[in-house]
């Protein structure tokens, strides 16, 4: 198994566990209509910009909370965000508590937490580090 998939499929066994949400491989877009779920994609691997023996890997994490219907109401929306915020927050501690010891990777850094309240979701862009195997 490559390296990159090792890595991917640890980080979202991790997430799933932290969470206590259904990871599923590939990209699922929202809103979710249905149950909170989370998904794991790579999207490429890159020499590093300094050092072309090491290899960048580019990973997103994406969960999508249970859409609570229409966001016509100030509280409504303050509601979602609030549970965005929480999610934002949950997902950065489980990331951070293993940033050095996933399989597939030396480490990985998170390059940002993103919250879109029209796919009442989080996603992480990480960025994991490993040997470059095509140098």
């Amino acid at each position: 198994m490559a390296d990159a998939t090792t890595f991917r499929l640890a980080l979202m066994s991790h997430l799933q566990a932290e969470l206590g949400v259904e990871f599923l491989p590939g990209i699922i877009t929202g809103p979710s209509v249905d149950r909170d779920i989370g998904c794991c994609w790579t999207v490429g691997i890159t020499p590093f910009e300094d050092n072309a023996l090491v290899a960048v890997v580019q990973v997103h994490a994406r969960v999508l909370q249970k859409t609570p219907g229409v966001l016509d109401t100030p509280a409504l929306v303050e509601e979602a965000m609030a549970g965005l915020e929480e999610l934002s927050e949950a997902m950065s501690a489980a990331l951070l508590a293993i940033k050095y010891s996933l399989a597939g990777v030396w480490y990985f850094r998170v390059l940002n937490l993103e919250m879109d309240l029209e796919e009442n979701g989080v996603e992480a862009t990480l960025q994991a580090f490993r040997d470059n195997p095509a140098a």
